[in-house]
């Protein structure tokens, strides 16, 4: 009967509530100062990418672990969409290696690419004024065709939080202030909000992400950081080209989806990434704004140049 407050109810706080009530406990309070899914949260998106074969072999098992909630838990499933993934490179051809080790030990099935032809037939361009014979030279690429592609993130966010309800978990609109500590034994023994109300726990999870420097201090262990995600709204005629291609993970440029049901094509520079430094603290402190640098659109730009994707129309941050 131990009384739990999660701090935060993204993607961390959500998961961490469903299993711990599934587990059987009795007494799980998640507070968050918005409804589920908050706009603040990272996992509140319309895609994001479920790998089971990542760089190292460790977190491919425990991806793999994960899918098996993904194909068959009512909860996770109706948020999957299993495209496989497409990951290419112009530089680092070493990169397939391991990957296809793994994937090789787990009767994965995949298919390397090497062939100009074969990277068409997985991305039709979308812009038949390009030239061709331009598209994918000296690529290598590697198509894992299943265990992978993306799932709609706001919408299991969601549904996570639907079961929590019904599993008793209980959702408080605040924010976190302070945690509480025993003063005798410095032991934690609650929360207290900015509206002044005190919840009384044994346990505090702290699941705030990039908001999570207010309440404790990592000793410089941490670093919040974001990357920039644009958004192009294409015409119908255009989003068909497209539908239903795998999630295309470039090494050297970012990744993309398959157009949403609105027709958005979404893209993500991945590289360098930004901070927010707060020299007063000396912390990276979260601040979000519906716009991007030019750096950014400039590489974004140049990604999907190199898909023959490039459009005349703005990039809608």
């Amino acid at each position: 009967m131990t009384s739990i407050v999660i701090i935060g109810a993204g993607t961390f706080g959500l998961s961490t509530a469903l299993q711990l009530l599934r587990k059987g406990e009795k007494n799980v309070t998640i507070i968050d100062p918005y409804e589920t899914p908050s706009p603040l949260s990272a996992g509140n998106d319309v895609n994001k990418i479920l790998q089971s074969s990542v760089e190292e072999k460790f977190y491919s098992e425990l991806a793999l672990k994960s899918l098996d909630l993904w194909q068959n838990d009512p909860v996770f499933k109706p948020a999957l969409h299993e495209t496989g993934i497409l990951y290419t490179t112009e530089k680092d051809f070493a990169y397939f290696k391991e990957r296809k080790q793994f994937l090789d030990e787990k009767a994965i099935q995949y298919r390397s690419l090497k062939d100009q032809l074969d990277f068409t037939k997985l991305i039709p361009s979308v812009d038949d004024g390009s030239d061709q014979s331009k598209r994918f030279q000296k690529w290598e690429g590697l198509y894992q065709q299943e265990k992978c592609g993306w799932v709609y993130a706001a919408e299991v966010l969601r549904l996570i939080a639907t079961e929590v309800k019904r599993l008793g978990g209980k959702f408080v609109r605040d924010a976190v202030d302070e945690i509480l500590y025993d003063e005798k034994d410095n032991s934690v023994v609650g929360v207290r909000t900015y509206s002044g109300e005190i919840f009384h726990s044994n346990k505090v999870v702290v699941a705030a992400g990039a908001q999570s420097y207010r309440l404790l201090d990592f000793e410089g262990q941490l670093l919040a950081k974001c990357w920039t995600v644009s958004h192009i709204r294409l015409s119908p005629e255009q989003a068909e080209k497209l539908r239903e291609i795998p999630v295309v993970l470039s090494l050297d440029h970012g990744f993309f989806f398959e157009p949403d049901s609105n027709n958005d094509l979404k893209i993500c520079n991945e590289f360098p990434g930004y901070i927010n430094w707060d020299d007063t603290i000396k912390e990276s402190v979260p601040v979000y704004k519906n716009l991007i640098p030019k750096e950014a659109e400039t590489y974004t730009r140049l990604f999907l140049k190199k898909f023959s994707l490039s459009f005349p129309i703005n990039l809608l941050a």
